[in-house]
């Protein structure tokens, strides 16, 4: 996962801020791609990049959100998870004991085997 800086520059145009978010090189090449695209037209203006990243943000929804969120979780933490939500659903045991469980053939998400 890339890292963004807390400070990004900002300027001003037409009384908007303007703020540089960093990418990967496979992402800018995607959005010039959509941008082709949307703008390879007989007629009407330019369609800026940030029109298209808005209306891509909009159509987020609380699925994409999840899969994101998983999707940033380390191996550490599904263990983390895991054990907590046995916990949960079982008698509380410690962390030793429940890795003795998996190593056992047990189950990993919680409930009994």
């Amino acid at each position: 996962m890339e890292k963004v800086s807390q400070k990004v520059p900002e300027t001003e145009v037409k009384g908007d801020k303007i703020i540089h978010v960093r990418v990967t090189e496979k992402t800018r090449e995607l959005l010039t791609s959509v941008l082709k695209k949307v703008n390879s037209k007989e007629r009407g203006r330019s369609i800026k990049a940030d029109e298209v990243i808005a209306l891509a943000l909009n159509l987020i929804t609380s699925v994409e959100i999840k899969q994101l969120q998983e999707a940033s979780l380390s191996n550490a933490d599904r263990l983390e998870l895991s054990y907590q939500k046995y916990i949960r659903e079982n008698s509380p045991i410690s962390k030793d004991e429940w890795i003795g469980i998996l190593l056992d053939g047990g189950q990993t998400e919680g409930g009994a085997k």
